[in-house]
């Protein structure tokens, strides 16, 4: 079981309180079952993971899912992550920095957040500061989102700052990333280039953020398609 509070102030930012210690993914990888599990994700085109499935993973979980990450690039396949942190998640900073730079060096796509990693790292970190050091670390391409203010997009081939064409006031930021993760994603999967796909990311995330709750139901005005 997980139970999970969201409180949301007048700007639509909103705050979390967890209680994950009983939750059944701690449990996942220790499942008969699991190895049939991997089998099937090194075939998948993508693998999808964040600091928060880490952080909730018990070592020999998070372990399983880092080699499991590293295994899928090597074999040319993509990775993606997001190091969302969550530090009440976490026995010590210290850690989760730590496990956060394997996941890097196991990833080809990057979907940091500059809060995220401002707190992980440093607050005077730029955007493109931060996109540089995931770039050294390994991954191949990096968008560090930076809400409001856009999206820093780098990679070997590429560097720049895009900043959103249109300005939306926020009634509920919760589920904003994982919509601009999904987004880009499924465009980048389609071969659409970085540009396009975060444009992609950031009108899903600019509808989500306009309606209340993490997963609004979906309306005449939602730019995907069940």
């Amino acid at each position: 079981m997980r139970v999970y509070t969201i409180n949301v102030d007048a700007q639509g930012e909103r705050s979390f309180l967890y209680w994950r210690e009983r939750g059944a993914t701690r449990e996942m990888f220790s499942l008969p079952e699991m190895a049939d599990v991997l089998s099937a994700a090194s075939e998948a085109s993508l693998l999808y993971l964040s600091l928060i499935s880490l952080a909730v993973l018990p070592p020999e979980g998070r372990a399983q899912l880092l080699a499991l990450a590293t295994v899928n690039k090597a074999a040319g396949k993509q990775v993606a992550y997001d190091s969302n942190y969550r530090p009440n998640l976490w026995v010590s900073h210290a850690e989760a920095l730590a496990v956060s730079e394997q996941a890097i060096a196991a990833a080809t796509l990057g979907l940091p957040t500059n809060v995220d990693e401002q707190q992980l790292r440093g607050h005077s970190l730029t955007e493109a500061a931060i996109a540089n050091l995931w770039l050294e670390a390994g991954c191949g391409e990096v968008v560090v989102k930076s809400g409001s203010a856009g999206c820093f997009i780098a990679s070997s081939e590429f560097s720049g700052h895009r900043r959103p064409t249109e300005r939306i006031v926020a009634v509920h930021t919760s589920g904003a990333g994982d919509a601009f993760n999904a987004g880009y994603l499924v465009y980048r999967l389609r071969q659409f280039d970085p540009v396009r796909a975060t444009e992609q990311g950031e009108g899903i995330a600019r509808w989500v953020i306009s309606r209340n709750g993490a997963i609004p139901p979906q309306d005449s005005d939602a730019p995907y398609t069940a």
